[in-house]
């Protein structure tokens, strides 16, 4: 999946906000602009599992911090993953 996006908001994902199920097997590469901060390519929060996927891009924040895949793991599982 290609993705242009701005986020003028918190806690931003592409694909999940917060994740409890599975995300596999995807590749998320494009340009994210977000005005707020908590960033994640994949998912803002991970419980679940994120498996065999990539990311690529640029995330340009303002704000506090951003991440490729997930900005926080809470006891989830990120497998085999850049």
């Amino acid at each position: 999946m290609t993705v242009s996006s701005t986020s003028l908001y918190d806690d931003f994902a592409v694909l999940s906000t917060r994740n409890y199920g599975t995300i596999k097997n995807c590749k998320i590469e494009g340009l994210i602009n977000g005005y707020g901060s908590r960033i994640g390519l994949i998912a803002h929060s991970n419980q679940g599992e994120i498996l065999n996927c990539t990311t690529s891009g640029t995330i340009d924040g303002n704000e506090l911090a951003s991440a490729g895949i997930c900005y926080s793991n809470h006891g989830g599982l990120i497998q085999n993953c850049y």
